[in-house]
């Protein structure tokens, strides 16, 4: 089916009616959330709480590693485990990575190998989210052609972009806002309470919405198993009376 134009009235239309595009902003809204939030707090976390820029680098260094490695290593993955373990992957392994960072804080703040260790368990689990996303909002496409009977390719993919445009400058406007109401003070020593405000952001923050990006995919998100196979059948349908129509017709 060709994609067919879309008026701003029908995208606003396409957004609101389409309860499965509405969830799949809602899952890739908190994720990216939670690692923007993590990503803007992390230098004065290293800097003031673990008391190491150079574990900063190590940290940030592994983290993008692993989130190539997620990403590419995500079809194989996906061929083993279903989607929803797939997410359950994605939002379980940042999740201990966060844990150790918490506990290697207070144990072992400059130690190369835990921390390197942590940056690649936060990021590896969201090159995984991205590529879940991705699959996520092709079935979306085709649920909106289910529904609504266009497909609308670029209006849905285009979504994910401005998302994480979007959620980039929230998290560094929570970062702002989450500084000042620890009590930091730049260039200087933080008080107690002040690291551990930045620990709560660096860390619970994260995790928190880590949780609950997963819960929303998993209680939320119905395009799977029998009802997505029947997604698809009815659209295989259709393209086969289309067809047949155009072959009468030629």
């Amino acid at each position: 089916m060709k994609e067919e134009k879309t008026s701003f009235k029908k995208l606003l239309h396409i957004i609101s009616k389409n309860d499965q595009l509405l969830v799949a902003i809602a899952v890739i809204l908190t994720f990216n959330f939670a690692m923007q939030v993590m990503t803007g707090v992390s230098l004065y976390y290293f800097l003031y709480v673990a008391g190491s820029k150079s574990m900063f680098s190590i940290f940030t260094m592994f983290a993008g590693i692993a989130e190539i490695s997620g990403l590419f290593l995500f079809p194989w993955i996906a061929k083993h485990l279903n989607r929803n373990q797939v997410y359950l992957l994605a939002s379980l392994i940042p999740t201990i990575g966060l844990g150790l960072l918490f506990v290697i804080g207070y144990l072992a703040p400059t130690n190369f190998v835990l921390t390197a260790i942590a940056g690649y368990g936060v990021k590896f689990g969201s090159g995984l989210q991205l590529g879940i996303v991705t699959v996520v909002l092709a079935d979306v496409v085709d649920y909106g052609e289910y529904k609504f009977g266009t497909r609308n390719e670029s209006v849905t993919f285009s979504i994910q972009t401005l998302l994480v445009k979007f959620t980039s400058a929230m998290g560094a406007l929570l970062t702002g806002f989450a500084l000042n109401a620890t009590g930091y003070i730049p260039n200087a020593v933080q008080t107690a309470s002040t690291q551990n405000g930045i620990r709560f952001v660096m860390i619970g923050v994260p995790i928190v919405f880590v949780a609950l990006s997963f819960m929303i995919y998993k209680t939320k998100f119905k395009l799977h198993g029998a009802y997505y196979d029947k997604i698809m059948n009815v659209l295989a349908l259709r393209k086969e009376k289309l067809d047949e129509r155009l072959a009468n017709n030629s």
